[in-house]
């Protein structure tokens, strides 16, 4: 018996964003142990669930984002650490809302 899982991701307009086979698997049923996922396999499904939502989410982020809310000119990006302080110290951290800049005349 072939198993076949797959992933279809829907968009709020019914689009389809993405949709493909995440695993397979070949499963007999002859021994009692063997009926139902093992580990294994139930791990390498969920990874594969996990990836292909991870990127659908950050495309539809990155696509909202990509434009200045004040203006509408395109975003440009500052690189991907801030540097933050608490309790007097420095570090290098990542913060979303910091990684971008207006490219026109909306943010100074």
């Amino acid at each position: 018996m072939r198993i076949e899982i797959q992933l279809r991701i829907v968009g709020d307009d019914n689009s389809v964003i993405s949709e493909g086979e995440i695993v397979h698997f070949d499963k007999g049923d002859d021994r009692l142990e063997m009926i139902g996922l093992s580990f294994d396999e139930a791990k390498a499904a969920l990874v594969g669930i996990q990836g292909g939502v991870v990127t659908a989410q950050a495309e539809s982020f990155l696509a909202r984002h990509r434009n200045c809310d004040l203006c509408g000119s395109l975003l440009l990006s500052k690189g991907l650490a801030a540097f933050m302080r608490q309790a007097g110290k420095r570090s290098d951290v990542f913060c979303p809302s910091s990684i971008f800049s207006c490219a026109g005349k909306g943010w100074p």
